[in-house]
């Protein structure tokens, strides 16, 4: 898991009761690639995903998933928009990539966007 560093850096900036959570979206996140140094990277720019139902994350990064992203690319393009993963998925997500996708040819540009 994480070392003792990361942790102090986190929960400085984030108060959890227990780890279940933060946990459960660690594990969650290495399920779909990501390694600890992308996590970090991540948790650095938006620290409240820990905080975060693992619940609802999960069918969003199961759709980025069924797009071909998982590893580096899922990273890159939850680094450059963290805030995606606050967005409702049926209300935000998947509207907005329905119409980017009918201007752009291929899918993995549009997390460019």
């Amino acid at each position: 898991m994480w070392d003792v560093p990361r942790k102090r850096y986190v929960s400085e900036r984030v108060h959890f009761e227990t780890p279940e959570r933060p946990d459960s979206v660690i594990k969650l996140s290495k399920n779909y690639g990501l390694n600890d140094a992308q996590i970090t990277l991540l948790v650095k720019k938006l620290p409240r995903l820990l905080l975060y139902n693992p619940d609802t994350l999960l069918p969003k990064l199961a759709f980025f998933g069924s797009l071909g992203f998982s590893g580096t690319d899922l990273a890159n393009a939850l680094f450059h928009n963290p805030m995606i993963l606050t967005r409702s998925l049926e209300k935000c997500i998947l509207p907005c990539f329905d119409m980017i996708k009918s201007i752009v040819v291929e899918d993995k540009s549009c997390y460019f966007l």
